[in-house]
């Protein structure tokens, strides 16, 4: 839906371009329209199990990325895998994505000194959830922890940033195959 609405903006935007004066040709418009691509946003790297990276890293695009899990993937299991920025609405974001999910893994992205260090993230996720947690100091370590405790009908979602959803991106396509539990 919300991509929807950004649609929306940018189809808006045309038009009020076009009224004043631009010639943007529909042909054009749908194209744009149709080749959109947002690595990173809601994207699907992995199937079997599901596994959704996305860039939100505030409380709206928080909010919004678990209206559209909720929406369009079913899963058995749950699993938000969350780094952050220090700079960052933690209380918030965490208070948005928690309630759909059954487990936290707290990881720190390693290419950004800005990167929240884990104890701090799960100091205050202990504030917010009592969902069961895992701390992972890296990505890497995280993810071959998911590997072995994860179910090909589950659904993993790494957020909290770009530079978390960069990072497990490439781990993922790197280390994608043997999955532990059926």
């Amino acid at each position: 839906r919300h991509q929807g609405s950004n649609a929306a903006v940018a189809l808006a935007t045309i038009e009020e371009l076009r009224r004043q004066g631009y010639q943007i040709p529909d042909r054009a418009v749908q194209e744009g329209l149709r080749l959109t691509s947002l690595p990173g946003r809601i994207e699907v790297v992995a199937r079997h199990p599901t596994i959704v990276i996305d860039t939100a890293h505030n409380v709206a695009s928080a909010e919004a990325l678990a209206d559209t899990l909720q929406e369009s993937f079913p899963a058995n299991h749950r699993t938000l895998v969350l780094a952050t920025t220090r700079d960052k609405d933690h209380h918030g974001m965490l208070r948005a994505l928690a309630p759909h999910f059954n487990q936290l893994v707290i990881t720190c992205y390693q290419n950004n000194p800005r990167a929240m260090p884990v104890d701090r993230l799960d100091a205050i996720a202990a504030q917010v959830t009592n969902m069961p947690r895992r701390v992972f100091d890296e990505p890497s370590v995280a993810w071959e922890h998911l590997r072995s405790n994860t179910s090909k009908k589950d659904l993993i979602c790494v957020t909290g940033s770009f530079f978390i959803a960069a990072e497990m991106r490439r781990i993922v396509k790197e280390r994608s195959g043997g999955w532990g539990r059926a």
